[in-house]
């Protein structure tokens, strides 16, 4: 999905490493050097460049360029020729018949047959046509922060590898766990994020895969996305951030819980209105774990819809709050643009710091000698939850 789309989805990472002291001009050089380069009247099967995010057509920036304010903001345009495999199995058949009547034989050698199918995949893959694929990204040079607009682990092993090629910086993705761990301020409560295992929100044990799950630290946001959903209902929707007051937090229409790891994994898709989530909250009770969850979330005037993962910390399918730079076109004028791109930059990174501040508020308890109570009145709440609806 575009980053100018109405919905969105996207997942951040850090950048790692150090930009010259001429940032800005060292960006433009090594973009220039990495544009994408058309493919389409040539043989070559695959071509991965810059593009500019207004036009997927425009490698040279001629009709928007890539700094918006303090931000970089690109496409990354992938494309390649492909063969269906029901196509080239058709052919590659049709191939060996005409051989073997050629040469009058009922069948042909092995190490024929396989030439033969790389030769039929070879002269296919040139006549296809280039299939394109654009991903969009913005890139906060004062945070060190990347947002990439895509879900796709294939894209994102691809642009770690593009981006450090291009700008010689590694990309980390940002899962809740290391997120949480550079919200945390205080040494203590780092040090004790690195230690603490899965908890249980019910108050017998049930059998699961711990082993993998504290090595991978996945627990951690699936546990976050557990105590915000009691959190929400503790105040009626109402959370108070700190330093910003309350906001409206409420889980609805859809949730997805997991059970156990690899090939003994269980998923439980709940969908209904809040109250009627009845499978979730009796999927707690049994063990089952909040992997990803559809919320609202309300600040100010501002509503923002949203459905977040707990292991890659993903925002699926975001819905920012309609504004009027929304209604920006491709031929409004250049400071229209501009001013529409900051402006959804500015939602998206509201967004993400109201989500983030809640899972300080998490990490923080989680870290403190207060959990052990906090993790009482969450367990009360799953049982609670369970046997009310």
């Amino acid at each position: 999905m575009s980053f100018l789309a109405r919905s969105s989805s996207f997942v951040r990472f850090s950048a790692a490493g150090e930009l010259p002291d001429n940032p800005l001009e060292f960006i433009a050089d090594r973009i220039s050097s990495f544009v994408f380069e058309d493919i389409d009247d040539t043989f070559e099967e695959y071509s991965v460049g810059w593009v500019s995010v207004l036009n997927m057509f425009d490698s040279a920036f001629a009709y928007g360029s890539h700094l918006y304010g303090d931000y970089v903001v690109l496409s990354l345009r992938v494309d390649e020729r492909k063969v269906s495999p029901s196509i080239l199995k058709k052919f590659t058949q049709k191939e060996e018949e005409r051989i073997k009547k050629e040469k009058q034989v009922p069948k042909l050698s092995r190490t024929l047959r396989l030439e033969i199918k790389e030769r039929i995949k070879t002269e296919l893959t040139r006549k296809a046509m280039p299939v394109p694929a654009v991903y969009d990204l913005v890139w906060s040079l004062s945070e060190s922060a990347l947002y990439f607009f895509s879900t796709n682990k294939q894209a994102h092993m691809l642009l770690e590898d593009f981006f450090k090629d291009c700008f010689g910086l590694v990309l980390m993705l940002q899962i809740p766990f290391t997120t949480a761990g550079q919200l945390l301020s205080d040494e203590a409560r780092q040090a004790r994020l690195e230690q603490i295992a899965p908890e249980i929100f019910v108050s017998r044990q049930v059998i699961m895969d711990l082993v993998d799950l504290i090595t991978e630290k996945r627990f951690f946001g699936q546990e976050f996305l557990t105590w915000l959903w009691w959190k929400s209902e503790e105040r009626g929707g109402s959370v108070e951030l700190e330093g910003q007051g309350d906001i409206i937090v409420v889980f609805e229409k859809h949730m997805l819980l997991e059970y156990g790891e690899a090939d003994y994994n269980e998923r439980l898709v709940c969908t209904g209105l809040q109250t009627e989530l009845k499978e979730a909250r009796t999927g707690l009770r049994t063990g089952k774990k909040l992997e990803q969850a559809r919320l609202k979330i309300s600040k100010d005037e501002r509503e923002y819809n949203l459905t977040l993962g707990a292991t890659f910390f993903e925002f699926r399918n975001v819905k920012l709050p309609k504004t009027e730079g929304s209604e920006q076109t491709a031929q409004s004028s250049d400071a229209e643009l501009e001013g529409a791109v900051l402006e959804k930059i500015f939602l998206f990174e509201e967004l993400v710091k109201i989500v983030n501040d809640l899972l300080r508020m998490f990490a923080e308890v989680r870290t403190s000698e207060k959990w052990p109570e906090e993790l009482a009145r969450v367990r009360r709440w799953v049982h609670k939850s369970a046997d009310n609806v």
